[in-house]
């Protein structure tokens, strides 16, 4: 496993631990190449385990952003939140 970073690590720990406790459901998507390229640029020096681990935290960090600036315009979440 490459070097990772100490807050790498953390965010390691917590997907680690998550994938244990949580229900999976399989989800197939298909995506330009160029986008999954991306996602493997960066997940690698990100310490991302898997191509799954990098979408995985992308995904999380883009629901917590839009969360954050909804609550930020006084929006009210919708059913799809899962928080």
């Amino acid at each position: 496993m490459p070097k990772i970073k100490p807050l790498q690590e953390k965010a390691y720990d917590i997907y680690k631990e998550a994938r244990r406790k949580e229900a999976k459901e399989r989800l197939v998507i298909v995506m330009p190449v160029t986008e999954v390229m991306k996602i493997d640029a960066w997940g690698v020096p990100n310490g991302m385990e898997s191509r799954t681990s990098a979408i995985r935290h992308l995904l999380d960090f883009a629901l917590k952003t839009k969360k954050a600036s909804d609550i930020a315009l006084g929006k009210q979440s919708d059913a799809s939140d899962s928080e």
